[in-house]
């Protein structure tokens, strides 16, 4: 083990980078766990998210609900209704951001399972060997504690009933309760609960690495490291060969305080400067330029081996899906490069031939470029697509989009976007994508400035 007092700025922002997306999948626990309830059970949104619920970008097209899952005690069975011809994903993702499994009902083909109406599943952790109730699958998880982010897609108002029904009839429960007959949700507490989290991660607008620079950064980690045991080649090899060299290790106290000011110095300067490196790469990087858009990069939700996109992608937008399900671009700028501005106005137009391909749907989202949230606006107009009744059609199939911060002269007979003053950011979805946008061979159209 390397010596305390010759750790360098350069192992610390490594490990750092290594470590960030864990420590932010452990943040959402926290949220999602213990602030709303969600542990071994789904808490259910009825309306789709409204400014200031969450950061990173959550989508407005659907009905969320989320839970963790512990399987060290037992498995959990889940029983879905019919969904008919409606989108829904079933996606479960691990500490380590890897979305390892989804079930759904449009997914494209790869290692998934397919919606077949009544569909009820095992989720079993790594080491569980019991028997199969007949008529239930497994689906093997690689750890014992599982995140699931449960979408519906939803036409409208209207259509919230609809959804709300098929919320209520999902349904999540211990095996052994399954076994005995039941069959409506159970949430039963796990024997060994997780440690809480210690918020060790500056989240506001404007957030660069001189607001990261958190004595307790490691020692999170450590925590989160605890809460669900590595698993990939990739994670444990990092632990073993770098991460054990600054003396960190699961569940091991991470003494920031006995080190010298020499040491912790070099410990958060490592921090801020890793912070600032990974966010540059991310903005700049983050998936393929096509006309000023980022669309996600081919591994987004199997990071495997890589931290920087990993500890990005977490940070900024949570739990990342993989392309079988879904995937996005994202944009702070118009076509020429030049960012989004709340002091003009621009115009995104798809060609009537040229409309977002994907099997399910598609839609266009505003969000505040500080807080990566919806921008809250009095008219309450945050995106546009497939799913959206108000979205209008030119009478050549098109969709035009203008982005502004003041509501232009013909509000009433466009599609517009409110946008902040400071500029926005902007998320196109592809919900189950047709192979042309995963093979690059569809041409974004990118936002012009039109004032």
């Amino acid at each position: 083990m390397t010596a305390k007092n010759e750790i360098t700025k350069e192992q610390v922002a490594e490990a750092y980078v290594w470590g960030l997306g864990i420590v932010a999948m452990y943040r959402y626990y926290g949220i999602m766990g213990e602030r709303l309830g969600d542990i071994n059970r789904l808490v259910h949104h009825r309306v789709p998210i409204e400014p200031g619920q969450f950061t990173g970008g959550p989508n407005r097209d659907g009905l969320y609900s989320h839970g963790w899952f512990h399987l060290d005690d037992e498995p959990i069975v889940v029983s879905l209704p019919d969904f008919g011809d409606r989108y829904f994903v079933w996606q479960m993702t691990d500490m380590y951001a890897h979305n390892f499994h989804n079930v759904g009902s449009h997914l494209r083909e790869g290692p998934v399972e397919q919606y077949k109406a009544g569909y009820a599943f095992v989720m079993a952790g790594p080491d569980w060997d019991g028997e199969v109730p007949e008529g239930l699958e497994v689906v093997r998880c690689p750890v014992n504690l599982v995140n699931v982010l449960y979408r519906i897609a939803v036409v409208g108002e209207a259509d919230y009933g609809a959804g709300h029904v098929l919320q209520d009839k999902t349904l999540t429960l211990p095996l052994s309760d399954w076994l005995k007959g039941e069959r409506s949700s159970i949430q039963r507490m796990p024997d060994n609960p997780i440690p809480s989290y210690r918020d060790v991660l500056a989240f506001r607008p404007g957030v660069t690495g001189a607001d990261q620079r958190h004595p307790m950064f490691f020692s999170v980690l450590a925590d989160a490291l605890v809460a669900s045991e590595p698993y990939a080649a990739w994670d444990k090899e990092f632990i073993e060969n770098k991460l054990s060299r600054l003396g960190v290790a699961p569940g091991k106290a991470f003494d920031f305080d006995a080190l010298s000011e020499a040491v912790q110095q070099t410990i958060l300067d490592g921090q801020e400067s890793a912070f600032d490196e990974v966010m540059a790469k991310g903005d700049a990087s983050f998936g393929t330029n096509i006309n000023g858009w980022l669309l996600n990069p081919p591994n987004h939700g199997d990071w495997q081996d890589d931290w920087a996109f990993r500890a990005y992608a977490t940070y900024t937008g949570g739990m990342y899906p993989t392309s079988n399900n879904s995937t996005y671009a994202t944009t702070y700028y118009d076509r020429e490069g030049v960012r989004l501005d709340g002091k003009n106005t621009y115009l995104l137009r798809f060609e009537g031939d040229n409309l977002p391909p994907a099997t399910s749907f598609w839609s266009v989202t505003a969000y505040d470029a500080g807080a990566r949230d919806l921008y809250p606006n009095e008219a309450q107009l945050y995106n546009y697509g497939t799913n959206i009744p108000d979205t209008r059609y030119g009478e050549d199939g098109s969709v035009e989009i203008i982005l502004s911060h003041t509501a232009p002269e013909n509000v009433g007979e466009v599609n517009w976007l409110p946008m902040p003053e400071d500029g926005a950011w902007m998320i196109l979805r592809f919900y189950a994508p047709k192979p042309e946008v995963i093979n690059l061979e569809y041409e974004i159209p990118g936002f012009v400035r039109i004032g």
